[in-house]
């Protein structure tokens, strides 16, 4: 992906990514590292890239406040401004930093680096360290070519592979794995500091949900906070539109919080925008994104899932989010990604990860420690993975940390090769706050309903994707239609009949593979050719070849995300 290197290796490196026309190259002469950046040439005036006789100063992705930060630390430049910062606040400037973004600073004086992600991880910083050799990236592609360039050898992770086979992504230890053992990735929230060949992990921020608010602010009080924060984090995001001139583009679906995304920003006045949706046809996805675009007088691109052809980009998949995830769980955005002309258009605006925050992964207000790995794709090799060594302080922060950080931002690590990507529900401050909220009001969306009828009647009246109707709609009715519509299916299954698989879903993989004998023959096919490959050992393909034979379409995909990942990194 698009991003910088640093590394203690001198060497002629190409460095290129899968989208490289797309990007601005250049080099900063150093007698003692090579960096180097290949950016998205996009919002350039937040990606700093300079060195003077002090520092080194690199900014990647967009600093939503960076505006606020240049008039309250009274500079005139951004440039300036991330100097002062660091004589003020130290080495953790970056911590009052808002957005999608990664960086790194370098103090010429101390021969120190500071380099680091932002506070939910979804602009990745990967690092390798052993016998003097320093190297850090943007991409785990860019240190790859310099270890091959200096014929130092990587092995496999075994790992990585069996956190892809259940979890769908990485999540062992904190989740800082790749499937290189040698190359680490930077973990939400942490940074590096390296000087004089020692590295240290540092960690600045940790999302907490045991410091709760005052149980004496009431309901009212805590949905007009909420509401305040949100609009904050909307403003910041659709601004920095208008900074650049670029036109909004939103993805909207049937799921509440691309609509609330959506929704507030067109409240707060940010008309102009462009929604897009990817969906099998005729699904409610497609149809309440029409129902809400038309409410909103927004234009809206439909791009639908039908042919299943999303599914046959694995290998460039691989490329552009490094394996770090399910390759099927980011296909269909990159289906309608490579129709879109970005240039005009600025930040891709989600609703990454509402559901989670204002509600929660929680089904009872409980905070219980970890007895079990939560957030997986599947369990059929869930004896394979150990959770022992987990440090979160529970289930919750666990399942926010891994299934959320780790696992459903992993899009952005993809989609960001075509733009940069937000979503207002990640800022930093509204996260902390969500989290404050004491759990009994936000298990089973209970605030996040009460916020949206308060606040934004009118986005109620539309249906709510994961449940088939209005949030309005009394829950035992609810329960009594889920268990009519499921229950005979699942009884006539229990009894042997063959039941056919439906198409109702965004993403009805188990339909595609039985209907569409392209996509089950591209799958089938590429398990075939590559189980057998020689550094993946007998154990190991037993296990692949009992989870792809007996596994759901879904766990077939992780099975070849595993395969095509050793295959890029390691050859046949």
């Amino acid at each position: 992906m698009p991003g910088f290197f640093i590394s203690n290796l001198k060497g002629e490196y190409s460095l290129n990514n899968l989208f490289n026309e797309r990007c601005s190259q250049g080099y900063i002469e150093n007698q003692n590292y090579f960096i180097y950046r290949n950016t998205l040439n996009k919002f350039m005036n937040d990606k700093l890239f300079i060195s003077d006789e002090e520092h080194v100063i690199i900014t990647e992705g967009v600093i939503l406040n960076k505006k606020e930060l240049i008039v309250s630390y009274r500079e005139q430049d951004f440039a300036s401004t991330v100097k002062r910062m660091f004589f003020v606040e130290g080495e953790l400037f970056f911590n009052k930093f808002r957005g999608c973004f990664s960086g790194a600073l370098y103090d010429k004086k101390e021969n120190k680096w500071i380099i680091y992600t932002n506070h939910v991880g979804d602009k990745p910083i990967f690092y390798y360290h052993a016998n003097n050799v320093f190297i850090t990236a943007s991409s785990v592609d860019y240190i790859i070519e310099a270890l091959k360039q200096h014929g130092i050898s990587y092995e496999l992770n075994v790992k990585a592979v069996y956190d892809m086979l259940t979890y769908g992504f990485m999540a062992s230890g904190r989740g800082d794995g790749t499937f290189i053992k040698e190359i680490k990735r930077l973990s939400p929230g942490h940074c590096i500091k390296y000087s004089d060949g020692k590295l240290e992990v540092l960690e600045y921020h940790q999302f907490t949900n045991t410091s709760q608010i005052d149980d004496r602010i009431t309901e009212t009080e805590i949905i007009e906070l909420l509401d305040d924060k949100f609009r904050r984090a909307i403003r910041f995001e659709y601004e920095k539109d208008l900074e650049y001139g670029y036109k909004h583009v939103t993805t909207l679906s049937g799921g509440l919080d691309s609509r609330m995304n959506a929704w507030v920003a067109k409240a707060l006045g940010y008309g102009d925008m462009l929604n897009v949706t990817f969906s099998q046809s005729n699904y409610l996805d497609e149809f309440i994104a029409k129902e809400i675009s038309n409410a909103l007088h927004t234009e809206l691109i439909i791009k639908t899932l039908d042919d299943a052809k999303c599914l046959l980009s694995l290998a460039k998949i691989i490329q552009m989010n490094h394996g770090l995830s399910i390759y099927s769980g980011i296909a269909h955005g990159k289906s309608m990604f490579d129709y879109i002309n970005f240039d005009k258009l600025g930040l891709l605006h989600t609703g990454q990860l509402g559901d989670s925050i204002i509600g929660s992964a929680l089904r009872d207000p409980i905070f219980r420690p970890i007895s079990k790995a939560i957030g997986l794709y599947s369990s059929i090799l869930i004896n394979k993975i150990d959770i022992s060594g987990l440090s979160y302080e529970n289930e919750e922060i666990y399942f926010l940390y891994t299934r959320c950080f780790n696992g459903a931002l992993c899009s952005h690590i993809a989609h960001s090769n075509y733009t940069e990507i937000v979503s207002p529900f990640l800022d930093v401050d509204f996260l902390d706050f969500c989290l404050s909220i004491p759990i009994k009001l936000r298990v089973k969306h209970y605030i996040y309903k009460k916020w949206i009828l308060k606040k934004y009647p009118d986005a109620a009246k539309f249906k709510w994707e994961k449940i088939d109707a209005k949030i309005t709609e009394n829950e035992k009715i609810l329960f009594v239609k889920k268990m009519f519509k499921k229950g005979p299916k699942k009884m006539l299954k229990m009894l042997g009949f063959n039941i056919k698989t439906s198409c109702q879903s965004m993403n009805p993989f188990d339909y595609w593979y039985e209907r569409n004998y392209t996509i089950k023959e591209y799958m089938d096919n590429y398990y075939k050719a590559n189980l057998n490959n020689t550094h993946i050992d007998d154990i190991l393909v037993k296990d692949m070849e009992f989870m792809y034979e007996s596994g759901t379409a879904s766990e077939k995909t992780q099975v070849l995300t595993a395969l095509a990942t050793i295959k890029y990194y390691f050859g046949e």
